[in-house]
């Protein structure tokens, strides 16, 4: 049985192509609501105007609930993405070996035809 050889990932973009992608997404983008750090420490530099000990809890708290929404966020994008590669690898992998099995088919219906002078052609070929 052949061994699975692992896939060859697509090299990075460069530099200018990530650039031109961060030009045409829209405000809107998943990207820009998942890391929109600005806004986070805008609105903990509010939170700490105040200068009682409640609200340097309630800021940490606030903190730490973000953090985790945004670290669930990631874990279930983790898992959908591996989920994803792993099906599509599987597709993959089913067709690979349904081309294998169709190419053995069409080798062994030219070696057993009689009437083609194909026998002689790939045994000659092998050598």
């Amino acid at each position: 049985m052949a061994t699975k050889n692992k896939l060859e990932l697509p090299s990075p973009p460069t530099f200018s192509q990530m650039m031109e992608d961060i030009d045409i997404m829209s405000s809107d983008d998943k990207i820009f609501k998942l890391f929109q750090l600005e806004q986070l420490a805008e609105q903990a530099e509010q939170y700490g105007t105040k200068s009682t000990n409640e609200t340097t809890v309630e800021q940490t708290y606030w903190l730490i609930n973000k953090f985790l929404a945004r670290l669930e966020t990631l874990q279930r994008l983790d898992t959908s993405l591996t989920t994803q590669n792993d099906s599509a690898n599987d597709q993959l992998e089913k067709k690979l070996k349904d081309i294998i099995e169709q190419l053995q088919m069409c080798l062994t219906k030219l070696q057993t035809n009689p009437s083609s002078n194909t026998k002689n052609i790939l045994s000659r070929n092998k050598n």
